[in-house]
C-alpha cells in the first residue's frame, strides 16, 4: 500500500511542476503519501529542486474535495503520462484506500 500512495504523492508533484497552472488536489491517501515526504524536509527539498519547480508547498487538506475534483486531477496526472492507481483517487472510499496510513511509516 505505501509503494502505490507514494507513487501517487510523487506523480501529482511531479504533474504540479509539469502544469502548474492546474488546479490540483489531493485524494486523502495521496494528501498522507505527501505528508511522509514532507516529513523528511532534506529529502522532499531536494526532490523539488531536482523536478526543476523549486519547493512545492503543502497545505493539509481540512475536507474531502469533491470526486470531480479528484477525477479532474488524477486525469491531469495520467495526461502528464503518470501512472495513476485510480483506487487511490476517490471520495468517499471503504477499505485500505481511505483507512488511516501512518505517515511517519511510509
Amino acid at each position: 500500500m505505501a509503494d502505490r500512495v507514494l507513487t501517487n504523492a510523487l506523480a501529482l508533484l511531479a504533474t504540479r511542476v509539469e502544469d502548474p497552472k492546474a488546479h490540483l488536489v489531493p485524494s486523502r491517501p495521496v494528501e498522507q503519501g505527501w505528508q511522509a515526504l514532507v516529513l523528511h524536509t532534506e529529502v522532499y527539498a531536494d526532490l523539488c529542486s531536482r523536478m526543476g519547480g523549486g519547493f512545492i508547498h503543502h497545505s493539509p487538506l481540512q475536507t474531502v474535495p469533491p470526486q470531480r475534483l479528484l477525477t479532474y486531477t488524477a486525469n491531469r496526472i495520467a495526461g502528464c503520462g503518470h501512472h495513476i492507481d485510480y483506487d487511490l483517487w476517490q471520495a468517499e472510499g471503504s477499505g485500505e484506500e481511505q483507512a488511516g496510513i501512518d505517515v511517519a511509516s511510509l
